[in-house]
């Protein structure tokens, strides 16, 4: 399908005469004869005009007109015949209908206004209908205005490179800005591709629809919804917004074949309106497709397609054509990031951004916002109520710990809001499934409210109840058939279908079987009529057909409910094992429901999940790892990490082992390495040695209040530095002229960049973070008066990933902290060998930096990882990428670095890329962290021997390297360059040391 010939094309109107014409000759024979004879006659003339003085042509034509009088004859007899069988009444003078008035062109103004009506009504209300409207009796009552609520979301960006292309070596205060979140309409601006990656409820079709609202309504001259409530971050003006939702693409356009275009037309065919169906609409579509900055594609939930039948790669080639077809259009894809996970179905071309979640302010905005449409929507609370319940849980928020770390989820937020309004203002639930708990209750009393029936013309003819006065469905019986509802809709139905279809005969089925004997006599059709129209917590996809949850999450908890009661856990093990991507969520959530009869259970699913000792005696199977992962996920769920008893401590000891052997050994894809990463941090700590949090691999811990740190040998010689023209298209200006550079001495470089755990030794050591002896001059005013230094919190502050959010003065300073106790032997410290005489700790300069992550002309034969000592000699080989552009090689692979491809959005536990490893033997030196040099920046390497300066003293900005979680393959370059200013401590900047000679 190319878009020079797209379907359902609208006919022109001289398309429709000619066709008619054609079947009138076919239904005239004797016409088209008599035509045909008189055009023999004109050709006799025409080729010979002496024929004029013979009879031929005379006869000819004569012919013609008699053929042409007895086609005219035949037809009057046959009208006539036709008047004799009824069509008209004997002796009536036939009355011929009026001509039919000359087609109009449509107006593409009114078609695209009919298309833009019919986005507006299907995105303008947030989809949860969980207001609680005590004086409420008509449904519409209880919806929320989209554009009222919504609150902007972020992403995680580079922005870096923004700076450094807008502003090539040229210090400045941008750079200040270098590591930040960036809007999320800012990236559909400034990216004409882009697939946004976001967790269950972090907003990601909300914002796809919010979109569309606000194109559609600034088209249509809404004063709610338009450009402005877009705001400034919208830089594109008046798109024309096409969504697709990619579920109900994989259940009608793919098995079939079908193109997006294709699909969005038979979409918009299914859809009638008083002017016609939509597909009318398609040319006025297709016009503004093929125009720069026309339209944008809004393709939401990669999630909800599924691998079976290689439906996911299909989907790529399908964007991948279309975006070929109308290269002018922006494109937006959402979806979890488990699904994008594959390489072969990445999108070529795409910038990967993951949602941010919502930061204090946002948390605020959002409930401020939310309280004062409630206000105006419900007379019973009013406006004043409302502030007052806004100022509530605002407080809620700050002061508890548990809800602020609920709170940053969209989802979980707009929960949070209607039980806090539901309580009136009461306290909230301060778990994860204690709210999905509360929530589901809530929606239950929603959907069963006293309804008012009214007739077609609006007149009051009745009232429904609650389920059981209605149907005779108890209430523990309707929550547990809602439960096995949801269980089946997401275990036995068709992937390609979406799991939350779930049709009207199924559930009146269910909820049939639940009801008593006098409920049954009603039969499943009263069932089904009571589910018309109904809001809460089922709600009507297609009327009276389909049924769907408000939200996936809630389909996931109430079949997590069926599992934590049927079986548990064995069902439960059953299930992940055969499905993970599918169970990952239920699990979690019912292993934290089954929790709440009794704290056992969770070690009774942690033996299940994982039933053997490492090493196990059969080589483990994927399934075996995401078992492991999801049951250390599930004891951090439920909170039983942190009460580990003596006879419980040989399991979680069990599955400490199998988490250090599942990221030391590259098992599963970067995200789930990443998680289990995460919950490895978050176990008990180890009863002896070096650890971060849970983690006891070597070099990522602290032991008696000293970094362990595990150091990698680069041995002299030269390397060659920087890229060279053409070589490289990836290459900048500033990492040119490449040139051999000789590092004639032998350094250690520490294997992982500083932990979280490591940098806090050096804060909470007495003698560390607030002693003036390890500032430089600079440094030490920039510290005075600061008594700690910025800690991040959530994943970013977990010990085993890399410290983030350190300046360079506090890079400078951790070294020289870390100098002066080794040399004084570190005591209690067993891996922490002395520093030899002559050495000390510091920041790698540009040159060490680059020669460790690609390797020198020569390199060793194996990688020496160790504490440091005297053996230095060790045996060397020719290095067969001399300038290779990353550590591993020459072609970028995000299953070895931790950059945006990987799919993972924010730092992991250092060391989790084994097959990354550089010549020396170090880990991450491309992606996770940016990480600071001594080297004062320079623009290029032109004299660079001359112009290089790694004097500690100034304020000058200095040199960063390797590139971050964000970075896309270009900055995670061995060669790439960066700076910033020594006082910038960008949340994504950290370090790693070396031990060199003095």
């Amino acid at each position: 399908m190319t878009a020079q010939s797209p379907p359902n094309r609208p006919k022109a109107p001289y398309e429709g005469v000619f066709v008619r014409g054609l079947q009138y000759l076919q239904d005239h024979p004797i016409l088209v004869f008599g035509l045909l004879v008189m055009l023999l006659a004109v050709l006799v003339v025409a080729l010979v005009p002496k024929a004029l003085d013979k009879p031929l042509p005379y006869a000819l034509l004569g012919m013609g007109i008699l053929l042409i009088g007895l086609d005219f004859l035949i037809a009057r007899f046959q009208q006539r015949a036709d008047q004799g069988a009824g069509k008209t009444r004997p002796g009536q003078k036939e009355v011929l209908p009026p001509p039919a008035p000359p087609r109009r062109r449509p107006d593409p103004d009114a078609l695209r206004a009919r298309y833009l009506r019919e986005q507006l009504d299907r995105c303008a209300h947030v989809p949860m209908t969980t207001i609680d409207i005590k004086a409420a009796t008509r449904e519409e009552a209880a919806q929320l205005d989209l554009a009222a609520v919504f609150t902007d979301l972020d992403i995680h960006d580079a922005g870096w490179e923004e700076v450094r292309e807008r502003k090539r070596g040229e210090p400045g205060p941008e750079m200040a800005q270098a590591d930040r979140r960036l809007p999320v309409l800012a990236a559909l601006s400034r990216y004409p591709h882009l697939v946004l990656l976001g967790d269950p409820g972090s907003g990601k079709s909300t914002l796809v629809n919010f979109v569309t609202l606000c194109l559609a309504g600034e088209w249509l001259g809404s004063p709610d919804a338009n450009l402005h409530r877009l705001g400034d971050e919208w830089q594109l003006g008046r798109l024309l917004p096409i969504r697709v939702v990619l579920r109900d693409y994989a259940a009608r356009g793919l098995p079939d074949g079908k193109g997006l275009w294709d699909f969005i037309g038979e979409e918009l065919a299914r859809v009638e309106t008083r002017d016609g169906p939509l597909s009318d609409c398609l040319p006025v579509i297709q016009e503004h497709l093929e125009q720069k900055n026309g339209a944008i594609l809004l393709l939401d939930g990669v999630d909800e397609v599924p691998e079976a039948h290689r439906y996911r790669l299909r989907l790529k080639e399908a964007v991948k054509q279309f975006a070929s077809d109308f290269p002018h259009c922006r494109i937006l894809v959402t979806s979890r990031p488990y699904a994008y996970q594959d390489p072969k179905a990445h999108l070529a071309r795409f910038e990967v951004r993951r949602l941010a979640p919502f930061t204090p302010e946002q948390v605020e905005r959002f409930i401020r916002r939310w309280y004062e449409h409630v206000g105006v929507k419900d007379p019973s609370l009013g406006p004043t109520s409302a502030a007052r319940y806004a100022d509530q849980l605002t407080h809620t928020v700050q002061t508890n710990p548990r809800i602020a770390e609920l709170a940053p989820n969209p989802l979980l937020l707009t929960l949070m809001a209607s039980l806090h309004r539901w309580r009136e203002g009461g306290s909230l639930p301060e778990r994860r499934q204690e709210l999905y708990e509360q929530s589901v209750r809530l929606l239950l009393d929603l959907w069963q409210r006293p309804k008012q029936v009214f007739d077609a013309e609006g007149n009051l003819v009745g009232e429904e109840y609650d389920v059981f006065t209605e149907l005779g469905i108890p209430q523990d019986n309707l929550r547990a058939a809602l439960n096995r509802v949801a269980y089946e809709a997401h275990w036995k139905q068709p992937a390609l279908t979406g799991t939350h279809d779930i049709r009207a005969c199924d559930l009146a089925g269910a909820l049939y079987e639940a009801s008593t004997d006098k409920g049954k006599a009603q039969g499943e059709e009263r069932i089904i009529r009571y589910l018309i129209d109904r809001a809460g917590l089922l709600i009507e996809r297609e009327q009276g057909r389909i049924y769907t949850f408000p939200h996936r999450t809630f389909q996931e908890y109430l079949a997590a409910c069926y599992l934590a009661d049927e079986d548990y856990p064995y069902l439960l093990a059953e299930r992940l094992r055969e499905d993970d991507a599918r169970w990952r969520e239920a699990t979690l959530l019912a292993a934290a429901k089954a929790a709440t009869g009794s704290t056992s259970t969770i070690w009774t699913l942690l033996a299940v999940l994982c039933p053997h000792d490492w090493p196990p005696l059969e080589t483990p199977a994927d399934a075996d790892w995401y078992a492991a992962l999801r049951a250390a996920q599930a004891m951090i769920e439920t909170e039983q990490h942190l009460r580990v008893t003596d006879r419980q401590r040989y399991l979680a000891e069990r599955l400490r082992r199998w988490l250090v052997e599942l990221i030391s050994g590259g098992h599963l894809p970067p995200p789930e390495r990443a998680a289990a990463g995460s919950a490895l941090a978050l176990l008990p700590p180890p009863p002896k040695g070096p650890a971060a949090g849970g983690d006891p691999r070597p070099g990522v811990g602290v032991e008696a209040g000293v970094p362990d740190i595990l150091w990698c040998l680069v041995p002299p010689g030269p390397f060659l530095m920087g890229s060279r023209k053409g070589d490289d298209p990836d290459a900048y200006e500033d990492e040119m002229p490449q040139h051999e550079y000789d590092i004639a001495y032998p350094y250690f470089i520490a294997r992982y960049p500083v932990t979280n755990a490591q940098f806090r030794a050096f804060v909470e050591d007495p003698e560390g973070y607030r002693d003036k002896r390890w500032w430089t001059e600079a440094g030490w005013e920039w510290h005075r008066g600061r008594t700690s230094p910025i800690m991040v919190g959530g994943v970013f502050g977990l010990p085993n990933h890399p410290a983030v959010a350190i300046t360079w003065y506090e890079a400078v300073a951790w070294c020289r902290w870390l100098t002066w106790r080794l040399r004084q032997g570190a005591a209690g410290a067993q891996r922490a060998a002395p520093l030899p005489e002559g050495w000390q700790i510091r920041l790698p300069t540009e040159a060490e930096w680059e020669k460790a992550a690609r390797g020198g002309l020569h390199i060793p034969t194996s990688p020496i990882v160790g504490p440091l000592g005297a053996q230095l000699e060790v045996p060397l080989q020719a290095n067969p990428y001399p300038a290779r552009r990353y550590p591993w090689g020459n072609s970028p692979d995000p299953a070895l670095a931790n950059y945006d491809d990987a799919g993972i959005g924010n730092t992991c536990a250092a060391g989790i890329f084994p097959g990354g490893e550089s010549p020396c033997g170090c880990l991450d030196l491309s992606g996770n962290i940016w990480e600071w040099c001594a080297t004062r920046w320079v623009g290029d390497y032109g004299g660079y021997l001359e112009r290089e300066d790694n004097g500690l003293e100034g304020v000058a900005p200095r040199a960063v390297r390797g590139g971050a979680f964000y970075s896309n393959r270009r900055y995670v370059r061995c060669a790439y360059r960066g700076w910033g200013v020594p006082d910038n401590f960008g949340w994504s900047r950290g370090f790693r040391p070396v031990a060199a000679p003095v």
